[in-house]
């Protein structure tokens, strides 16, 4: 697939949070992959015009110091950029019916971008100020969501500039895929990306990169809380809700609490994550926890929409999946064999692991009936006929419980590992830079309650201690499943980065399965019930780290051209 680029993540930004309100609650991550598309972004080569005599002896003079210096890299990018001939996309676009000029293109992205600050701004304001009357009255605001709700909404703030100009944020998308080499228009993609930080440098100096790990780790329990709370509301009346106000309250809640509990400005976070930003991008834990904002936020707002389907419809689609579950998990079983046995290396594995999941993509397309519907999606439907016994068994059946479980391979392994608490989830979730997070990073970890997983009958309780090994071997088994892979990666040959690490966690948790002869929701379920020992295990998290560290071997091995990152 294509490499990532600006257009592309401000796609995926707003299929997570919506356009408008993400700067307090944000996806860190998206601010380090942003810096790294930038970062590999080829600069335009410009031949120069010869440079006059004089000029070119200025230019080459001795300096006070010592000898003529060539150009720092960075000066001489930045000079090349500079003097490379400026890039435009189409004069104009057609999208569901609409002509979309370029100047009312940029005109959008502008008013975008002026509209995110100030409502970010409006929020921490609110944030302040009610930090600072609880800090009069020595009591800690207890603020429901429905109280946040109706503070946001009695707001004056800016309405969304897309409903000004006619457009939806899908159809902005597909306006901004056709100018991903328009420098200008990608310029205002950039800062709606990345809204610019407006944190205290002085307050940012004390924040060290624990600390900001925390304060993430913070944010994913008290967001936990507010979507518990939220799903506690009748599905008919969070439909009458407005989805960015929602949004808005979520942040309005989080943002208090972390000002409150940790002494810390929503703002000042922002910056933190940008000044940490290369040492954050090692951290799997960090990934986790960001990953799980997202998701979360994704909920939110997906639960005011309209439901996707009927109940009807819904348990046909889980029919479906839980047959297409069943053969992955048939398919997935036969393959480990195949490599531990040595009948088939591992990148003649991933090539028919590759052929399964096109085939079973194509055999999903091809069934009738069935709405585009993710994963966040699934759970919202799962809320709303969940308490039908025949839904709930189906459910279970299909493996969509897990985080990833509606793909073809979310119920055989795929999602799985990453719905472990702890150093497993963390390593399973957080794949490193180049490479996406498989597993929601571990999403269901922390909302254990979305898992829905199923304890076999009559099945021994494990110890804690029994508990701890399982993980420590899941971990080791991926970490040589990813070391393997990339050893195999050749030049010219370029693998998708998601299909293999897919295939690492399902050859994983199926070498768990085997060995321990646990089933996955058995696997899953135990380690939540142990998640305490898991995080205390010394043991355990030197085994996530040498795990973490073949992920970023992979993610290498996909910077040189091995593998293809999605």
């Amino acid at each position: 697939m294509a490499a990532e680029t600006e257009a592309s993540l401000l796609s995926e930004k707003c299929k997570k949070f919506g356009l408008l309100g993400a700067g307090l609650i944000p996806d860190p991550m998206m601010t380090l992959r942003l810096a790294e598309v930038q970062q590999n972004s080829p600069i335009p080569e410009v031949k120069e015009a010869p440079k006059p005599a004089a000029e070119a002896a200025a230019t080459s003079a001795p300096t006070a110091t010592g000898p003529p210096q060539a150009l720092a890299p960075s000066t001489a990018a930045a000079a090349s950029s500079s003097k490379a001939p400026v890039v435009k996309g189409p004069e104009s676009v057609e999208v569901n019916g609409h002509t979309i000029t370029r100047e009312k293109l940029l005109e959008v992205v502008a008013e975008l971008c002026k509209t995110q600050g100030i409502i970010q701004q409006h929020v921490c304001t609110m944030a302040r100020k009610i930090s600072k009357e609880a800090k009069k009255t020595k009591k800690k605001v207890k603020m429901s969501f429905m109280e946040a709700y109706k503070k946001v909404e009695e707001q004056d703030w800016p309405k969304d500039p897309l409903e000004q100009y006619g457009l939806t944020e899908s159809s902005l998308q597909q306006v901004l895929s056709q100018y991903e080499q328009d420098e200008e228009v990608m310029e205002g993609a950039q800062k709606l990306l990345h809204p610019e930080a407006k944190g205290d440098a002085a307050r940012v100096a004390g924040i060290t990169v624990t600390k900001v790990v925390d304060i993430h780790k913070f944010m994913v329990t008290e967001m936990n809380n507010i979507v518990r709370e939220f799903r506690a509301i009748s599905g008919e009346e969070r439909r009458k809700l407005k989805s960015k106000a929602c949004e808005y309250a979520a942040e309005l809640l989080v943002s208090v609490a972390v000002e409150q509990n940790l002494g810390v400005r929503c703002e000042d976070v922002e910056q933190a994550v940008i000044k940490w930003e290369e040492q954050l991008s090692q951290s799997a834990e960090f990934a986790q926890f960001t990953e799980q904002l997202a998701n979360m936020m994704q909920h939110l707002i997906a639960a005011t929409n309209p439901l996707p389907m009927d109940k009807e419809q819904f348990l046909k689609l889980l029919q479906t999946l839980g047959g297409c579950t069943q053969k992955a998990k048939t398919f997935t079983k036969s393959l480990l064999e195949e490599y531990r046995s040595k009948t088939s290396t591992i990148d003649q594995c991933y090539q028919k692991f590759t052929d399964f999941l096109e085939e079973s993509n194509k055999s999903a397309g091809e069934a009738e009936g069935f709405p585009e519907v993710g994963q966040v999606e699934m759970l919202v439907l799962f809320d709303e006929f969940g308490s039908d016994p025949e839904v709930k068994k189906l459910w279970e059946e299909s493996g969509c419980g897990f985080p990833g479980g509606t793909g073809p391979m979310g119920g055989a392994g795929g999602g799985v590992a990453g719905a472990l608490p702890g150093p497993a989830g963390a390593a399973a979730g957080g794949m490193g830079r180049g490479l996406p997070a498989l597993g929601n990073g571990g999403m269901g970890a922390t909302n254990s309650e979305e898992q829905k997983v199923v304890v076999s009958k009559n099945k021994k309780p494990l110890k804690a201690a029994e508990v701890v090994d399982m993980q420590e071997y899941l971990v080791d088994e991926m970490r040589r499943i990813c070391e393997a892979l990339a050893a195999s990666a050749k030049p010219g040959k370029p693998m998708s980065g998601e299909v293999a690490m897919q295939m690492v966690q399902a050859f994983a948790i199926g070498a768990v399965e085997k060995k321990f002869n646990i089933t996955p929701n058995d696997f899953v379920a135990a380690s939540m019930t142990h998640a305490a020992a898991a995080q205390r295990s010394e043991r355990l998290m030197r085994a996530s780290e040498r795990q973490h560290e073949a992920m970023m071997q992979l993610a290498r091995a996909c910077g040189e051209g091995g593998l293809d990152a999605e």
